[in-house]
């Protein structure tokens, strides 16, 4: 593909290509850079051409070191140039509409988005890149780009960077931009981010910390949003950031209750998410298909609330709130909104950590009612305490599942597990299935030969997967041995 682009080769296959990501590229250059054969193959004839070295660096076998960057530069300028041509010259159609980098200099980035007049969306691993020089290029050469998404964006400029990135595209242009890690953005990218706030439909913000956090009404102005995800980088209340103690949330909650498009919505390690979540989805305007919700306080209002989401597809819960639920008032909230969203296919209630959430785990007594409940559920990720195989005779009834991971400390036998795996296949509408059992008591271990065997079984009855993991007590592990 990189010598198609220099016009060695018997087809233009850089111009077939929809995606180039120069990242795998850099990893491939990592990978060999000390392998003597495989660097000496890749740069063989016309790549030599490619091979750039580093003067006065040597590895260990004593061959120069691969300037990697450099390399990767070449390697974007010539496959950009290539492309650029091809279409403006040669009349030529371009397939290129995705362009992933990962250390893409300002100048380079400007230069490459203005030769693809194809792209649509744009990955790069640092945001701070992205200044009104790039935005520029892409407002002048790229009439389709939609999409952007970056790793990180850190550093001293980038609020001020970023507004004028976005102000710079042309005015609702933006269909889709996601932070995926450390996000130091401010009050003027998020207010740059509302020239497109007729065309967002997707919006992940990662890692949010005091320089945003403060400004979320900000988004008030996004009205057509299908998909928003919120994540924290601090779980401080909002008494500890918000500027003269004004609460964003309060807001923030209203312009949610009335965003009619939203079918997907993620709120994690947001402290007062819990109470967000209690007066939002409760509002008869939001429709939601999937809820992923990681919570770090614990509104018990919530788990009444969620019940009112009944087109709720798929739901993901985590809770870091060490909170006690001695009456199970929580839990039985929790349960009957379950099973009041009778179109949940996807449900995963396992926690990150091990503090005991007693609202979420479940009992064969639930799941009993889950089975008569959920009709269409697929998948179910689930945790309880001393599960025995009691649990499989609803399950087994559940004539859409496809797939079980259980968490919580296990005493399955071998026969309750075969009884559920033929129970599966006698019903006929389970290929596929995955059994994944996480947490099994030593003291109700399966011999190996019979593990396997029911590995067997599960792949020649149902064409599917089966594990068994035993559960460790870390505390043993930290007890010394017998000494003399």
């Amino acid at each position: 593909m990189i010598l198609s682009s220099v016009g060695v080769t018997a087809y233009p296959y850089c111009l077939w290509i929809k995606s180039l990501g120069l990242s795998d590229l850099e990893q491939l250059l990592q990978d060999i850079a000390g392998d003597r054969g495989r660097r000496s193959l890749f740069f063989e004839g016309p790549m030599s051409d490619f091979e750039i070295l580093s003067e006065g660096r040597t590895t260990r076998a004593g061959q120069p070191h691969l300037e990697i960057q450099k390399i990767v530069e070449k390697v974007g300028d010539a496959i950009t140039s290539f492309a650029h041509k091809a279409s403006e010259k040669q009349n030529k159609t371009v397939q290129l509409t995705s362009f992933e980098g990962a250390n893409l200099p300002t100048p380079l980035l400007s230069v490459w988005t203005s030769r693809l007049s194809t792209l649509t969306i744009l990955s790069v691993r640092d945001g701070s890149v992205l200044t009104a020089e790039v935005a520029e290029s892409i407002h002048q050469n790229c009439p389709f780009f939609r999409e952007l998404t970056c790793y990180h964006i850190q550093g001293s400029h980038v609020d001020q960077n970023m507004s004028e990135f976005f102000r710079g595209l042309r005015d609702d242009s933006l269909q889709n931009f996601r932070v995926v890690s450390t996000n130091e953005m401010g009050p003027r990218a998020l207010e740059g981010l509302m020239n497109h706030a007729r065309s967002l439909r997707s919006l992940t913000l990662s890692s949010l910390g005091t320089t945003s956090l403060p400004f979320l009404h900000l988004l008030t102005s996004l009205q057509y949003l299908e998909e928003l995800n919120i994540e924290a980088s601090t779980t401080s209340p909002p008494s500890t950031w918000a500027p003269e103690g004004e609460d964003p949330l309060p807001m923030l909650t209203i312009w949610l209750k009335g965003c009619r498009s939203l079918k997907q919505l993620s709120i994690s390690k947001l402290a007062g998410g819990s109470k967000l979540l209690s007066d939002v989805l409760v509002s008869p305007d939001l429709r939601l298909r999937k809820l992923d919700v990681r919570l770090v306080d614990d509104d018990e209002a919530f788990y009444s609330a969620l019940g009112h989401q009944v087109d709720l597809e798929t739901l993901v819960f985590r809770s870091y709130a060490e909170t006690t639920d001695q009456n199970g008032v929580r839990h039985d909230k929790f349960l009957d909104s379950i099973c009041a969203c009778r179109k949940l296919r996807h449900i995963n209630i396992i926690q990150d950590i091990e503090l005991g959430i007693d609202q979420v785990q479940l009992t064969t007594e639930d799941l009993f009612l889950i089975r008569k409940a959920l009709r269409n559920l697929e998948e179910l990720s689930f945790e309880g305490e001393n599960l025995t195989d009691a649990i499989f005779e609803p399950l087994a009834h559940i004539t859409s599942l496809k797939a079980v991971y259980i968490s919580g400390l296990s005493l399955f036998t071998y026969d309750g597990i075969k009884f559920f795996i033929e129970a599966l296949q006698a019903a006929g509408t389970h290929d596929g299935f995955r059994l994944e059992i996480a947490s099994q008591h030593g003291d109700a271990k399966i011999p190996v030969r019979l593990e396997k065997k029911l590995a067997r079984l599960v792949n020649s009855s149902l064409n599917g997967y089966f594990s068994l993991v035993y559960f460790r007590d870390l505390s043993e592990d930290d007890t010394p041995p017998d000494s003399d």
